[in-house]
């Protein structure tokens, strides 16, 4: 994976409120982004380790990115897809996940889809 640029987290939210929905091949690094809304964003071949507890991700789309280390505990992912990425010690507790899609994802070598998406929310 090439890729393309950075950008601060600080950057993503405000393309995000300045009405950005798609994303592709930016490495995003770490930081916080809490208790913001990310309804309908596509995150595609993107690196990132944030922090996005008690965001709202319905209806967004993580595909073929890099999202270890992420924290989505205590966000909405209702209806969003999590598709052909790194999601190792990525957190989903108390998180709603209602309509999830969640397919050939891995974590240590392990590939996870829609029924081992419980081992995320422990």
């Amino acid at each position: 994976m090439i890729i393309d640029y950075d950008l601060t987290i600080q950057d993503l939210i405000t393309k995000v409120e300045n009405g950005k929905k798609y994303f592709y091949r930016i490495d995003f690094g770490e930081g916080e982004a809490i208790n913001r809304d990310f309804d309908n964003v596509v995150f595609k071949e993107c690196i990132m380790s944030v922090d996005f507890s008690k965001s709202t991700f319905r209806n967004s789309k993580f595909l073929n990115s890099n999202i270890k280390c992420c924290i989505f505990n205590r966000s909405d992912l209702s209806n969003s897809t999590i598709e052909n990425c790194s999601v190792e010690r990525v957190e989903l507790r108390e998180a709603i996940l209602d309509g999830i899609v969640f397919n050939n994802n891995y974590c240590y070598g392990t590939v996870l889809n829609q029924k081992d998406l419980v081992l995320l929310d422990e």
